[in-house]
């Protein structure tokens, strides 16, 4: 599943003020991996891994997914009120 599948996965079933609390979650996710991206050539900082293994799961599951990726998600869930 490609992030953009995930995210609207996650949300098909919500309210829309549940929907709409969970879609901040995943923007500022992406903002936060994105500006993690940018800053560094190592998006795991070394406190969060034991040998191969990440230590923090929420990074984990976005650290999978492309930079390209990321920013369609981005784009997807930036408020347009």
């Amino acid at each position: 599943m490609t992030l953009l599948e995930h995210f609207y996965a996650d949300l098909a079933t919500l309210s829309t003020k549940e929907g709409r609390r969970r879609r901040v979650h995943w923007h500022r996710a992406a903002v936060r991996y994105l500006n993690m991206l940018a800053l560094t050539a190592d998006p795991i900082p070394p406190h969060h891994r034991e040998g191969d293994i990440t230590t923090v799961p929420f990074d984990a599951f976005f650290l999978r997914f492309s930079r390209s990726e990321l920013e369609q998600l981005y784009r997807v869930t930036k408020w347009r009120g």
